[in-house]
Parts: structure tokens; sequence; C-alpha cells
């Protein structure tokens, strides 16, 4: 029961998350729908030091820097070579 219900709220969350995401982009165009993206993880940052009293600290504050889209330097892109014909 438990499974189901943290897949029902995934997909309804994820859902949500597009068609938002997706609205920005038709309505105000792709520039736009990419600063609120990168702008989401400073707000929540910041609500949550105000709002929940949150502590801040060395391991958080690189995270929005990096964008989010952009994986870690120790991992690499290509993880395997490809395969031959």
């Amino acid at each position: 029961m438990s499974i189901a219900a943290i897949a029902v709220l995934g997909f309804i969350g994820t859902g949500v998350a597009y068609v938002l995401a997706y609205q920005i982009i038709t309505s105000e165009g792709a520039t736009v729908a990419s600063t609120v993206l990168y702008l989401l993880p400073v707000v929540a940052i910041i609500l949550g030091v105000l709002v929940l009293s949150e502590s801040v600290t060395a391991v958080i504050l690189p995270g929005p820097g990096r964008g989010g889209a952009h994986p870690p330097p120790h991992i690499s892109r290509v993880s395997h070579a490809w395969p031959g014909p």
C-alpha cells in the first residue's frame, strides 16, 4: 500500500511539474523557463532558512551554483565504450 501511495504521489508530482514547465516554456519562452529552473534551488534554500529555521552548511552552498544539470566532476559522462556495429 505504501509503495503504491509513493508511486501515485511521484507520478502526480512529476506530471504537475512537467505541465507547469511546459506552460512556462510556451507562454514565456525557454530563457524564462531556464531562469526559473536555475532559481528554484536558491529559493528553496532561502525559504528553508527563513521558514523552517534550517542551517546552511558548506555542503549545501555549491549546489545551486552547479545548476543541477551537470554531473559531479568525478562522474564521467561516458561510462563505457559504444559497441561496434
